[in-house]
């Protein structure tokens, strides 16, 4: 397969009606359309054929859309819909739900050319999955790729087409904090005369495997041989983790411990934005069996290995004891090493993964570690490469992109500040997983830093683009990469 670096594009969207009166239905249904894509195109049916019939003058119907700031342009519907979507071929074409049980004569069409026909009302109370759903399509126009970086490091189409090529014959491990992330979708019931407080009122649930959990998920979808080793509570979650990941080609290693909770983050969301998160976790280090449990699953596969890859929460299964062990095995073998120690709202103690070969923390987790709240960004990096011996160091720096520096004696070039790929972003969730997991991989293949950041980017970018933890699969990197 191979990918070239694709144009801007816009992603149309396309609904058609009557419009004898512009009312409030119609403007939601505006704007949900707008959330899918970037140029909404309404067409307004002439008198003959519109149901229902047109009492107001096509003129002023099509006028009165053109007043509309969310509408980008307006068209006359002639004899026939669908010969406009066959013209159009437009990335959506978005329906009232009061359609969703009938025959749509263009639903066939639309398949054709690899559309999507959506039925919505654009209600903003409406929350059901269905709907959420549909904002896993990736909006390329909402990447931007950095072409002034791309040109000064010789990051091209071709360059990125052999990574991804590469990057599918490794094998590699994943340790680390499993998560499930419960996205819950709620409904407004008004405010408390008591006390003042928002009652909100569940309607769906969608769980998502997070954590260290998505990164062998990431891995596995985009061709590579993964294997997982994690400990689990022994609980009904736990339970679930090991149906989500039955059929995913992961060679799974479970391991249970009574006393413990499986690792819970339920994500209270209200007209697709978060309103509080809520979390059920336990924090306890992980039992000495336990401990050689995993150690077991590392060493029986150390031979094989490509690429180990610490996925690490602080929530107790990554141990500073194990990862010692680990770390010494993995050194003497020598296996490529990254490590993503999240301490944004826990404590951890990323200078146990001295001596890794890549490292992803927040600009917050560096500056925490080094109790460093005004140093600029260089000199903090070189004081942290002192004190972990590391040799590759990516620091995330949330909208404003990555900062980049290598410890190779080979390397002699200044750091580096990539800008962040997203704009119009649903939901950071994941973003970090993504980059972990693809910048690991092809700087495992002999892949540049600078490289590695670029691609890990995309992954990043398009994760998003998405609401919930989806994994990646190179479907995914070609819907921003051009054939």
């Amino acid at each position: 397969m191979t990918f070239h670096l694709e144009e801007n594009s816009l992603k149309r969207i396309f609904i058609s009606g009557t419009f004898n009166v512009l009312h409030p239905g119609h403007l939601r249904l505006f704007r949900y359309a707008r959330e899918l894509g970037d140029h909404l195109i309404v067409g307004v049916t002439e008198d003959l054929i519109s149901t229902p019939p047109a009492f107001i003058p096509l003129k002023e119907r099509i006028d009165s859309i053109y007043q509309c700031r969310l509408v980008d342009e307006v068209i006359e519907v002639k004899n026939s819909i669908i010969n406009v979507i066959k013209d159009l071929k437009p990335d959506i074409v978005l329906k009232g739900k009061e359609f969703a049980n009938i025959n749509n004569e263009e639903s066939q069409i639309i398949s054709s050319y690899g559309g999507l026909l959506i039925f919505s009302s654009g209600d903003q109370n409406f929350n059901s999955w269905d709907l959420l759903e549909t904002k896993q399509i990736i909006n390329k126009s909402n990447i931007i790729f950095p072409e002034a970086f791309a040109k000064r490091h010789e990051i091209s189409a071709r360059l990125i087409n052999d990574i991804l090529q590469k990057i599918q014959n490794q094998k590699l491990l994943v340790v680390g904090d499993l998560i499930l992330d419960d996205y819950i979708n709620c409904e407004p019931l008004g405010m408390s005369q008591e006390d003042g407080n928002i009652i909100l009122e569940p309607i769906d649930t969608t769980r998502f495997i997070g954590g260290a959990g998505v990164v062998a998920k990431h891995a596995a979808g985009l061709g590579v041989k993964a294997i997982f080793a994690t400990v689990l509570g022994n609980d009904e979650a736990g339970s679930d983790v090991a149906q989500q990941f039955k059929g995913t080609g992961i060679d799974y290693n479970f391991f249970y411990e009574i006393g413990r909770k499986t690792s819970v983050k339920k994500r209270y969301r209200l007209h697709q934005r978060p309103v509080f998160r809520l979390s059920e976790l336990s924090q306890h280090e992980i039992s000495i069996e336990n401990q050689k449990n995993i150690y077991e699953v590392v060493a029986s596969n150390i031979e094989s290995l490509d690429l180990l890859i610490f996925s690490d929460f602080n929530y107790g299964v990554l141990g500073i004891n194990l990862v010692e062990k680990i770390l010494k095995l993995a050194k003497k073998k020598n296996i490529f090493v990254s490590a993503d120690c999240q301490s944004s709202s826990q404590y951890g103690d990323i200078f146990k993964y001295k001596g890794v070969n890549l490292i992803t923390p927040t600009e917050y987790e560096i500056r925490t570690a080094l109790r460093s709240q005004d140093t600029g960004l260089a000199k903090m990096s070189r004081e942290f490469f002192d004190k972990i011996e590391i040799e590759n160091l990516i620091i995330t720096l949330g909208a404003d992109g990555l900062f980049l520096e290598s410890n190779s004696l080979k390397n002699e070039k200044q750091p580096e500040l990539i800008p962040s790929f997203a704009r119009n972003v649903l939901d950071v969730s994941g973003a970090g997983d993504s980059l972990l997991v693809l910048a690991s991989l092809a700087l495992s293949t002999g892949s540049s830093l600078e490289a590695a950041a670029y691609i890990g980017s995309i992954g990043a970018a398009i994760q998003t683009q998405r609401i919930g933890n989806i994994p990646l699969f190179v479907e995914d990197l070609a819907a921003c990469i051009k054939r």
